[in-house]
Parts: C-alpha cells; structure tokens; sequence
C-alpha cells in the first residue's frame, strides 16, 4: 500500500484475510454447526476519491444471509473510515456477532493506516448503540433528519495512537 499516495486504497487481500481470522469466532456464536462463507468487495470512485469496501457473511448451504457491512474512506479526509449498513440477521442475532463485526472493522481500519471510524445511527435503535458503547465508541452529536424524521447520531472512535 502507497500511504504517500493521496488516494488510500482498500486491499482486498487484507480484507479477505482479516474477516477469515474471524469466521471461526462467528461460527462459535452462532452454534449451530452449519458452514460460512463471505464475500467482499472494494469499489474505487475516482472522481469523489473514495474507496469503499462491501462484506457479507453467510451460511454457505443456501446463501442465507447472517450478517453485512460496508466501510468507506471518508471524502477529504484520508485518516477517517466511515462505517455504514451494518446489518445481523435477526436469526443471528442477540449472540455476539454485531460485537466481532466491529472487531473486523477496526482491524482492516487499523491495517490500512486510518486513525479514526466514524459511522451515524438512529436513536431509537438501543441495540446497536450499545454495541458501540461497549466498543468503546463515542456519541457526537445527534440531529433531527428531515428527509425522514428520525433522529440521527453520529459516533466516532479513535483508533491511532495520539502522540
């Protein structure tokens, strides 16, 4: 990876290698015996400069989903990951697995150089900012969407060492 290059690019080999690490800590939550697979992919949009990175997890006999997430360099600002569409089945859910999913984010985030991730919830969804606190992420700042009438927060976590 070129770190003196303005565009931070997102290798899928490390992503690959990174959520591989932890399909067997997936597999011991969900405790069901049954095969997983993923699949990941990386887009590179040149005009806006973003790198974005897309994974799904999934039992490997039928294709039924588990769990999903995205990362994105953040526009203008090549030290800051935004994570978005983090999704766990319901089947899947209430065993830890939202928990490893951002272990997995962090690592590729850690990996590729950023000091930062920053991603946006609604509040009304508890579960999901519970993860975060336990991950020791922090609230921001919330505000009222207009477009949907929900109430959005943004939460970051600093991942790089302040000197």
């Amino acid at each position: 990876m070129d770190k003196d290059n303005n565009f931070l690019y997102i290798e899928r080999r490390i992503v690959d290698y990174t959520i591989k690490t932890y399909l067997p800590d997936i597999m011991d939550k969900l405790n069901d015996g049954k095969e997983i697979e993923f699949y990941s992919q990386i887009h590179i949009d040149v005009l806006l400069n973003v790198v974005s990175a897309h994974v799904n997890i999934f039992y490997k006999e039928k294709g039924v989903p588990i769990c999903r997430f995205s990362l994105a360099t953040l526009p203008g600002c090549c030290g800051s990951i935004i994570s978005y569409h983090t999704y766990v089945d319901y089947s899947s859910r209430n065993k830890g697995i939202g928990k490893i999913l951002q272990k997995i984010k962090e690592d590729i985030a850690v990996i590729h150089g950023f000091s930062s991730i920053l991603c946006t919830t609604t509040s009304d969804n508890k579960i999901q900012q519970n993860i975060l606190r336990k991950n020791k992420w922090n609230l921001l700042s919330d505000f009222l969407n207009e477009r949907t009438g929900n109430i959005v927060q943004y939460w970051a976590k600093s991942i790089g060492e302040i000197k």
